[in-house]
């Protein structure tokens, strides 16, 4: 980590949309990434048609009311469109000019979004404020974290989550879909049951940011994740914009043989068929160096770059190895990994096709490498 007197350059602005995207960035805020306890900065914006939600959050730096009245969108995306068009026409969105301490806002290099998809807010408002987003901050690059409902939400709201996932698509140069269903503990009372989504969006700022801002050698910066997570260019072979984005933590470097099973666990949860076929592959080891060999940190690369390669497609593989005032992290290992151009799980795919009544929708389909029957 860097000491908190370095200049971080990596600048990162964090927007939740809707209900469950301001309680995720509340959560994210106040447990994860708090000024006192961790060392990079994230300007954190909640926005929401819904004026209670925004007057209980307790961590976030800046809330956005859509609407004078605050009552919420009914779970009706057109009417959560419509208040963000107002929104825009009144100046509302205006606040996003300046970061939460009131100074004049940087030029962010990643603007990461996330939303619940199936209401009217998150699935609504959303777009349309990538789209703002992406007019005020042109050189951004723009993720969206999304949390796609479970089963037992099936029916009208599913329905809306697939309009709003095809949107989204169509507008973000990156998407992580966080599977709502598969992170849900059954066990836990329900205000608790859904911290996972919590852990995972957290998850995929800190790798991020351990990777942008520490320095390895050799060194991994936020130009290699930018790279990976660009959108696919004109006439490439992969068009997939989703992506895995995931660190994990292991007592010892004697645990590697784990990462295979844990990788398939976080897949599940990230709604990730498959590695095979994909673009970019960044890994990023942090330890102090008593017990990481080159060749254990070889077996990681290797056991990620074999399930990309299975789709006869060779991907761009860089690795960082950072263990500079790692001195406290004793055996423990950290794994931090980006891969761009994964296969998404069937259920985005069928969603995805479901939607495709737009032509747009139907093209990037065209572009996946179908693996449903493999």
């Amino acid at each position: 980590m860097i000491d908190r007197d370095e200049e971080q350059s990596t600048q990162i602005l964090l927007v939740g949309i809707g209900g469950a995207g301001c309680n995720i960035v509340d959560q994210v805020a106040g447990q994860y990434i708090n000024p006192a306890t961790y060392p990079y900065k994230v300007d954190v914006y909640a926005i929401n048609t819904d004026r209670q939600n925004l007057r209980n959050l307790q961590n976030v730096g800046m809330t956005i009311q859509l609407g004078k009245k605050g009552r919420g969108a009914g779970s009706d995306p057109e009417r959560g469109r419509r208040l963000a068009l107002k929104a825009i026409s009144d100046g509302a969105l205006d606040a996003l000019k300046h970061s939460p301490d009131g100074e004049e806002a940087p030029e962010y290099d990643l603007i990461l979004v996330t939303a619940g998809l199936g209401g009217g807010t998150g699935t609504g408002s959303g777009p349309v404020i990538v789209e703002y987003l992406r007019e005020m901050f042109p050189e951004a690059l723009i993720m969206g974290i999304l949390i796609y409902p479970e089963d037992m939400e099936a029916g009208v709201k599913t329905e809306i989550a697939k309009q709003g996932l095809a949107e989204y698509y169509g507008l973000l140069d990156s998407i992580v879909v966080i599977n709502n269903g598969s992170i849900v503990d059954p066990n836990k009372p329900i205000s608790e049951a859904y911290e996972l989504a919590d852990k995972y969006v957290a998850n995929t700022i800190m790798t991020i940011l351990d990777i942008s801002e520490d320095y390895g050698k050799p060194n991994l910066d936020f130009n290699d994740i930018q790279k990976a997570l660009e959108p696919p260019r004109p006439g490439e072979q992969n068009v997939s914009k989703f992506a895995f984005v995931s660190t994990i933590e292991l007592p010892s470097a004697n645990d590697v043989s784990k990462v295979a099973d844990i990788l398939n666990e976080r897949k599940k949860h990230l709604s990730i068929k498959s590695f095979s076929g994909a673009r970019t592959l960044l890994v990023g080891f942090f330890h102090s160096g008593k017990s990481l060999t080159w060749e254990k940190a070889q077996a990681v690369v290797s056991i990620l770059k074999n399930e990309i390669i299975m789709a006869g497609r060779q991907p761009y593989v860089k690795a960082g190895d950072f263990t500079k005032n790692k001195e406290g992290m004793l055996d423990r290992v950290k794994i931090s990994v980006i891969i761009s151009g994964v296969n998404p799980d069937s259920y985005i795919l069928n969603a995805l096709q479901d939607a495709a009544a737009e032509r747009e929708v139907e093209e990037i389909l065209k572009g996946f490498q179908d693996e449903r029957g493999t």
